[in-house]
């Protein structure tokens, strides 16, 4: 999780696969979007974020943009290789409305943006030839 708006820093770890972002402004999914390992996606922000770099993203398969406002939310019908997408109920009505969309796996739907507190604290062991669990 990282509470910035310029992800320049990014451009240090290309090998991210997963990124939680969230700011009171607008993240720039600008340097996001040249992570070519770049798998999953959480946004988190009041003012409308612009998702059309993420059109780049080849192996994107989860975004979460519930708790975001979205400039175009149409561009989500551009991410073909997305299989889970986490929405509020305003937000799937407006894409279940467009044609073309991914061929989505999951759909979590919120009934309103949901108020999320950063950072998420979780507690996780890594076990090595283990998937990582949260602790007790």
């Amino acid at each position: 999780m990282v509470d910035v708006e310029d992800c320049a820093f990014l451009a240090a770890v290309p090998d991210v696969c997963s990124l939680a972002l969230s700011s009171k402004s607008p993240p720039d999914l600008t340097v996001s979007a040249r992570s070519r390992e770049l798998r999953s996606l959480s946004v988190t922000c009041a003012r409308p974020v612009e998702p059309a770099p993420l059109r780049t993203v080849p192996n994107l398969w989860a975004l979460d943009i519930a708790a975001a406002s979205v400039a175009d939310i149409a561009t989500v019908t551009e991410l073909k290789g997305l299989r889970y997408l986490e929405v509020t109920q305003d937000q799937w009505r407006e894409l279940s409305g467009l044609d073309d969309l991914p061929p989505l796996a999951v759909v979590g739907t919120h009934p309103h943006r949901p108020e999320r507190d950063w950072p998420v604290s979780t507690a996780w062991v890594t076990i090595y030839d283990e998937p990582p669990s949260p602790t007790a």
